[in-house]
C-alpha cells in the first residue's frame, strides 16, 4: 500500500447536488484513474450497523429507499457502534488502498457535523484525506430546501428563515475540516452536472450524459403541500423521488411536469436582505477557503452578495408569479383527497418496485452463479473422466508388463529345470537326492 494513497470523503453540504452524485456512484460504483494506470476509483458507504457497502452491497442498500441510492451514515452513528465493528470497516478500507483503490464515501450532512467529532472521524482512517464540499449561493439553497421541510414544521417562513439561515453559513461549517491535518480541502460551486464535476475534480471516468436525480417540484404539487398535512411517516423527499421517477417515465411525462410551472415565490425583498446581510461575513471567509477559480467564481456572482441579484434570478426564485396573477389559486377538498390517495399510491407502488427490482437481479445474480457452478462441475467432471481413462490406459499397460513378466518367469523356470536334469547346477541350487 502506497502511503499516500487517500481516502476521498464527499461531506455535501445537503442540497448541492448530492443525491445525484450519490445515486451515479451507487449503480456506477468503479472508477478507473484517467491518468494514473492500475488506480481506480470506488465508491463504498459506511453503514449505521457497522458495515462496509461494496458493490451488490450499494444495489442492496439503494434498493431499501426511494431515492434509490446508498451513502454512509452520520458521524454520530458511526461512533455509537462497538469498536471492533468500527475497526473491522477500518480495515477493509486500508485493504482497498493496499489494492490500488482509492475509497470514496459521501454522506451530505458531514459538513455540518460538530468540530470534535470531525477530527475523530478523521483520524479513524489514519490516511490522507481529500475532502469535498459544494457549495450554494444563500438564498436559493434557502428557497430549495423550505419546500422539502417548511411544509412538515409548522413554523412561519421568518422563523424558518432565522432557524436554518445558519446553514448557509459555509464558512464556519468548512472550519473544522479546512483545519484537519493531512488532508486537502477542494471546495466547489454547486453548477451544471455534479457529478461529473466530481469525477473531473478526482481525475476518473465520469457516466455519460447529465446525471440529475432530485428535480424540484412542479408548482402545484408544492402547493398542495403548503396547504395539506401529510402524515408524519410520510417523507416529502421520498414522496418526492418516487414521483418523479414513475412521472419521468412517461412519455413526455418530465416535460409536461416542467409546463406545470416552477416553484412559487416565497423569500421576498426585505427577507431577501436580511439573508444577504447575515451571510456576508461568513462569504467573505469562504472566498479565503476555496481555490482561487473557485473564490473568482463566487466573488464574480452577484447572488452572493445582492438581494436584487437574487430576486431577479429566475431559477434561484423558483417561478416568480407575474402581477395580478393569484398566489394561491382556488382548489376544490376532494381534489386534494385524490391527490394525496394517488401519491400514497405511487409510493406504495414504487416501494413494491424496488423490492422487485432487486430481488429480480438477486436471482438474475443466482442464476449466474449457478451457471458458473455447472460449468466448473462440468470441467471438473471432464478432467475427472480423462483422468479414469488414464488410469485405465496405465492399468492396461501394467497388466500388459505383469504378463510379460510372467512368460519370461516361464522361461527362466524352464532353463532352471532343464539345468537340473543335466546336473549343471552348482551347490545350492542342485536338489538334494
Amino acid at each position: 500500500m502506497s502511503t499516500d494513497t487517500p481516502i476521498v470523503l464527499h461531506v455535501g453540504g445537503p442540497k448541492t447536488g448530492s443525491s445525484a452524485l450519490q445515486y451515479d456512484f451507487t449503480w456506477n460504483p468503479v472508477r478507473p484513474a484517467l491518468d494514473r494506470p492500475g488506480v481506480a476509483y470506488e465508491y463504498v458507504a459506511l453503514n449505521a450497523r457497522g458495515q462496509l457497502r461494496r458493490g451488490r452491497g450499494l444495489a442492496e442498500m439503494a434498493s431499501r429507499f426511494a431515492a434509490h441510492y446508498a451513502n454512509s451514515a452520520a458521524i454520530e452513528s458511526l461512533f455509537r457502534l462497538p469498536q471492533r465493528r468500527l475497526a473491522a470497516c477500518i480495515g477493509e478500507l486500508q485493504a482497498m488502498r493496499r489494492d490500488g483503490i482509492v475509497p470514496v464515501l459521501s454522506y451530505e450532512l458531514w459538513l455540518h457535523s460538530e468540530r470534535s467529532l470531525v477530527e475523530r472521524f478523521a483520524a479513524l482512517f489514519d490516511a490522507p484525506l481529500e475532502v469535498v464540499a459544494y457549495v450554494r449561493d444563500p438564498v436559493s439553497w434557502l428557497t430549495s430546501a423550505y419546500w422539502q421541510r417548511h411544509q412538515v414544521e409548522g413554523a412561519s417562513l421568518n422563523q424558518w428563515i432565522e432557524a436554518y439561515l445558519p446553514l448557509t453559513y459555509w464558512a464556519d461549517h468548512l472550519d473544522g475540516w479546512v483545519a484537519l491535518p493531512n488532508t486537502r480541502v477542494a471546495v466547489r460551486v454547486m453548477e451544471g452536472s455534479v457529478p461529473a464535476d466530481f469525477c473531473r475534480l478526482l481525475g476518473c471516468a465520469a457516466s455519460p450524459g447529465d446525471v440529475r436525480h432530485n428535480t424540484s417540484l412542479p408548482g402545484p404539487f408544492a402547493r398542495f403541500l403548503t396547504r395539506h398535512h401529510l402524515p408524519a411517516t410520510v417523507s416529502v423527499s421520498e414522496m418526492k423521488f418516487a414521483w418523479w421517477r414513475w412521472v419521468g417515465s412517461l412519455d413526455r411525462g418530465a416535460e409536461r411536469a416542467r409546463a406545470l410551472g416552477g416553484l412559487p415565490r416565497v423569500i421576498e425583498q426585505p427577507q431577501l436582505e436580511t439573508i444577504i446581510a447575515a451571510t456576508r461575513a461568513a462569504n467573505e471567509r469562504l472566498l479565503a477557503q476555496c481555490d482561487a477559480e473557485t473564490a473568482a467564481r463566487i466573488r464574480a456572482d452577484p447572488r452572493w452578495w445582492s438581494a436584487d441579484a437574487a430576486d431577479h434570478d429566475v431559477d434561484h426564485h423558483l417561478g416568480e408569479q407575474a402581477p395580478g396573477v393569484e398566489r394561491e389559486p382556488p382548489h376544490a377538498p376532494a381534489t386534494d383527497g385524490l391527490l394525496e390517495l394517488s401519491l400514497e399510491a405511487t409510493m406504495a407502488a414504487d416501494t413494491a418496485w424496488r423490492k422487485a427490482s432487486y430481488e429480480l437481479e438477486e436471482l438474475r445474480a443466482a442464476d449466474t452463479e449457478r451457471t458458473l457452478r455447472c460449468h466448473e462441475l462440468q470441467r471438473q467432471a471432464s478432467l475427472a473422466e480423462h483422468g479414469r481413462q488414464e488410469a485405465e490406459h496405465r492399468c492396461r499397460e501394467v497388466e500388459h508388463t505383469c504378463e510379460h513378466l510372467q512368460w519370461e518367469l516361464r522361461l527362466a523356470r524352464q532353463r532352471i529345470e532343464k539345468l537340473e536334469r543335466r546336473g549343471c547346477l552348482p551347490h545350492p541350487w542342485r536338489k538334494a537326492a
